[in-house]
């Protein structure tokens, strides 16, 4: 299926008893991958359907808007495609509840471009710019 029907495919499964799933973003779909595997390269006892081939993620590539991350399950590849692609999905359902990076002004449990926006913008800030810098692309940090 492609993006778009993927994510509302997630957002409206009901599945084992649970209504709350959703489109993983591109970290949480690489996580999975196992390297020591191929073909597919994931631990099937866990996932024992998953198949050989592109699964998409809810990322969308920040230059080439038309673009979602994937990951292509034969060997853990990750690179962006076409949302308008055919790909396969893996639902998830929540999210960690670690507490969110010193320096992750959008609370979206990352310090990325948006944040350091938002560093930039001014107001009521507690981290330095060295901080920031220091950890930037890190994800559920504790400073």
């Amino acid at each position: 299926m492609d993006w778009q029907t993927a994510l509302n495919y997630c957002e409206n499964l009901s599945l084992a008893g649970h209504d709350d799933w959703r489109l993983p973003d591109i970290n949480e779909l690489q996580s999975l991958v196992d390297y020591s595997r191929s073909t597919p390269s994931i631990d099937i006892g866990v996932f024992p359907e998953t198949m050989s081939f592109s699964y998409c993620s809810s990322t969308s590539n920040a230059y080439y808007t038309d673009r979602t991350w994937h990951v292509y399950f034969s060997d853990g590849y990750v690179y962006h495609d076409y949302k308008s692609g055919d790909y396969y999905v893996r639902a998830v359902r929540f999210k960690s509840f670690l507490p969110p990076c010193k320096g992750d002004f959008d609370a979206d449990g990352d310090i990325d471009g948006s944040d350091l926006a938002t560093f930039a913008a001014g107001g009521t800030i507690d981290v330095s710019l060295e901080e920031l810098a220091e950890n930037f692309g890190k994800t559920h940090c504790s400073l």
